[in-house]
């Protein structure tokens, strides 16, 4: 085993004590009672569940869904919507068969060539409140053949103002390419609607995409038909080319060369970009080939290869590819990677490490598979979970870890201190659930399942599976809230009707596809406003279940600015509109400062009493 120094920090959350649920939920959607989506007269959602939302520092909240008319006359070609705002103001951003933003060819509306289906739906925001929107064009000055002429899909950028910027549209011309080679991949494609389509608070994202024309080459030695490309909201022309496939391997000049990037291998944390891939050409074997690349601030280098040594383990080196995780990519270069080990006296056992990378030269192993510790409990480490792994901007890091204790297997979440290499125990499966009674466990194998939302602060919401005393489908989830000031919360719990007037019946944040370009998540913000979708019993429906998505600042709120109904640290006109938008009957309102279930002169008197700056 490789000797580290790691202190065990006591937490309050690995009792059974808990902070009472303090946080006020709010309705942004709800199928059994929204009418005139989108401004759309007489429209309501089609019931179902929502996707998932996403929400920036504001509390602005990113919401999609399909809607339909009481003569059911709406189809495919113009039933999804897209929206943006805080509750009771929600605006429309895009429609499908409603004309695309400005940049887009003449005439242009949002749909494929057989006219259905145009929004893709994106997990992507910026904590500042840029947001994608992108998808598939159709119209008179739409090409759909392939080629250099092609113009169907295209991405934008909105901005915190509504402002919508393009970014990129197909069959544009590759930047750092030779004259005539264009960009093949579509902005509808699964690259963006995946947690690969992350954005910066300045506005920019990575973007990978196959070319070609120009200078392409598809195969052999010298294949270069894909690659990375930072896109901007200045424009197409402003992109900049970040890793191509067939370049020479940064830092190499005998011929290695890139042979081979995944899509789904790159990650940025503001000008960071960190890509995994596979060498080739001058010496290079199947025991040297895998590399982890680093630009930061446009500056190119090899950070890892196979066959380096392990940090710090005696005779012990890499081998075979590298995982790295979105969430565990720093600002100032850093990042986090599991890799396996070989050398003399290493098992399969004990091959398996967690690192860190630091340009600084601080790069070392954090954990090995099969270290010992209290942390444990008296087992050993198998895995790293990398589905809630996150590198804070405090130099913290959160995972889950895979354990061993006698041939069982579980899972303890932990916040490593990378300052002082100590360790404090958040979760531990299969003990006692924090604040619900005894006998309800927390799930044993819980990581696979929680969907970890971690912003860059450290703070965590977690959907949280239970076993023990529950009945499967009724009362088996928990969603819990933590961080390291104020412990474990618990903040919902499936079965409880608190929060709707019915029984829940599940709920599902973004998680770990939340991925946001400045190292947080877009389900939870850096300020401590959450999303989550839901959905609960409600008898009154047609299905019998009604669904919605909730928003509740969970970390950071201040119970004296709960009249700021914007979210944007004044209380003003803007947050007046809204309460006189909610004027009369309106349950769980934002605007129910009393929460009486009426918006009427009593909040109006809250409100003016709250006036001005928020404390």
């Amino acid at each position: 085993m490789l000797n580290r120094s790691i202190a065990v920090v006591a937490a309050s959350c690995v009792s059974c004590t808990v902070s009472a649920q303090s946080v006020t939920w709010e309705f942004l959607a709800r199928q059994s009672t929204d009418v005139g989506v989108g401004g759309v007269t007489d429209a309501i959602w089609i019931p179902g569940a929502f996707n998932n939302g996403c929400i920036d520092d504001e509390g602005r909240v990113i919401v999609s869904n399909t809607i339909q008319l009481p003569d059911g006359s709406l189809t495919n070609a113009n039933n999804r919507v897209l929206l943006r705002g805080v509750p009771g103001a929600m605006t429309l951003l895009a429609r499908n068969g409603s004309a695309a933003p400005a940049g887009a060819p003449a005439g242009s509306v949002f749909n494929t060539s057989s006219g259905v289906n145009g929004i893709t739906t994106t997990y992507s925001n910026s904590t500042s409140g840029y947001m994608v929107v992108g998808g598939s064009l159709n119209g008179p000055n739409i090409i759909h053949t392939a080629g250099p002429t092609q113009n169907n899909s295209a991405l934008w950028l909105v901005g915190p103002d509504g402002t919508a910027n393009l970014m990129g549209i197909v069959g544009m011309q590759a930047p750092g390419a030779a004259a005539g080679t264009y960009l093949t991949t579509n902005y509808s494609s699964t690259n963006l609607s995946t947690s690969s389509a992350r954005v910066t608070d300045s506005g920019k994202m990575l973007w990978y995409s196959s070319t070609a024309g120009g200078d392409t080459v598809t195969s052999g030695a010298t294949a270069n038909n894909y690659g990375f490309w930072m896109l901007s909201t200045a424009g197409p022309s402003s992109a900049q080319l970040v890793f191509r496939r067939g370049q020479a391997a940064p830092g190499f000049s005998d011929g290695t060369y890139v042979s081979a990037m995944s899509s789904f291998s790159g990650y940025i944390n503001d000008t960071t970009v960190v890509v995994t891939a596979t060498f080739a050409g001058a010496s290079t074997t199947t025991a040297n080939d895998a590399a982890v690349l680093v630009s930061r601030n446009g500056v190119a280098s090899t950070a890892v290869r196979e066959g380096d040594a392990a940090y710090g383990i005696s005779g012990a080196t890499f081998t075979g590819t590298f995982t790295v995780n979105g969430r565990g990519v720093g600002a100032d270069g850093k990042f986090l990677f599991t890799a396996t080990i070989a050398g003399a006296g290493v098992t399969t056992a004990d091959d398996l490490v967690f690192c860190v990378y630091d340009p600084a030269g601080g790069s070392r192993v954090l954990l090995r598979e099969g270290d010992a510790s209290a942390v444990w409990n008296g087992g050993t480490l198998s895995n790293i979970n990398g589905t809630g792994l996150a590198l804070t901007a405090t130099n913290h890091v959160i995972f889950n870890a895979g354990i061993l204790t006698g041939g069982t297997s579980s899972n303890v979440g932990v916040d490593l201190d990378l300052a002082t290499n100590s360790i404090t125990p958040i979760f531990r499966g299969g003990t006692q659930a924090a604040g619900l009674p005894d006998g309800v466990f927390y799930g044993t194998n819980y990581a696979g399942s929680s969907g970890p939302n971690i912003n860059a602060n450290g703070e965590i919401v977690v959907r949280m599976p239970l076993e023990g005393a529950v009945t499967s489908g009724v009362d088996d989830t928990a969603l819990y809230a933590w961080s390291a000031s104020t412990g474990v919360r618990l903040l919902l719990r499936t079965g409880s009707s608190e929060v709707t007037g019915f029984a829940l019946k599940s709920f599902f944040p973004v998680g770990n596809a939340g991925q946001n370009g400045t190292g947080g998540s877009t389900g939870l913000s850096d300020t401590g406003w959450f999303v989550t979708n839901a959905s609960d019993s409600n008898p009154k429906t047609p299905t019998g279940t009604d669904y919605m998505v909730l928003r509740a600042r969970v970390f950071g709120g201040s119970p004296a600015c709960a009249a700021d109904l914007d979210g944007d640290g004044l209380v003003e006109g803007s947050d007046l509109g809204i309460m006189l938008g909610s004027w009369g009957s309106c349950s769980g309102c934002a605007a129910d400062l009393d929460g009486d279930g009426l918006v009427e002169g009593s909040d109006l008197g809250i409100m003016l009493g709250s006036w001005g700056a928020c404390p």
